[in-house]
């Protein structure tokens, strides 16, 4: 019989999903860590990776361990509050942040990133947007019909 794991991975296609009993090492860099229980996150993670084509990992934080994320610079108390992801020079990021980081790493987003990222005013609405999409969620999921993408098995609250 398959596993949870197994089985949610056959019905969401992450091109670079790490498995829950993955036998490859887990890579330092240009790693996104997210809430494998938010369909939300998981929905998400799966549309930015498939146009951006960016090479990088992506693994829910609750198939990691609290040493793993400790040597990748985070906490699972911070991958409870936001996406993470580990740039190519191994230094994580979180949140809004956190995906300037991913859009960074693409070749096609690159710059424009760059440029709008020199407008202060815009990173603090960024941040307060992402904000309050993370506190929201669980509601959102349910509105957009993600919640079938959870990985862990969705809660109802949101963190």
């Amino acid at each position: 019989m398959k596993s949870t794991a197994d089985r949610a991975k056959q019905r969401v296609a992450i091109p670079g999903l790490l498995g829950a009993c993955r036998t490859e090492p887990l890579p330092p860099r240009n790693l996104v860590i997210f809430d494998g229980a938010c369909g939300f996150c998981t929905w998400s993670v799966m549309v930015l990776d498939r146009p951006l084509g960016v090479r990088v990992a992506s693994i829910p934080a609750q198939w990691l361990t609290d040493a793993e994320l400790a040597g990748l610079g985070t906490t699972r108390a911070a991958c409870a509050q936001a996406v993470v992801f580990v740039d190519a020079t191994g230094v994580p990021s979180s949140g809004a942040d956190a995906v300037n980081a991913l859009l960074r790493a693409h070749p096609l987003f690159s710059a424009p990133v760059a440029l709008a990222l020199r407008v202060p005013a815009l990173l603090r609405l960024e941040r307060a947007f992402y904000r309050w999409i993370a506190r929201h969620r669980v509601v959102i999921s349910r509105l957009l019909g993600t919640r079938r993408y959870a990985l862990i098995g969705e809660t109802d609250s949101a963190s």
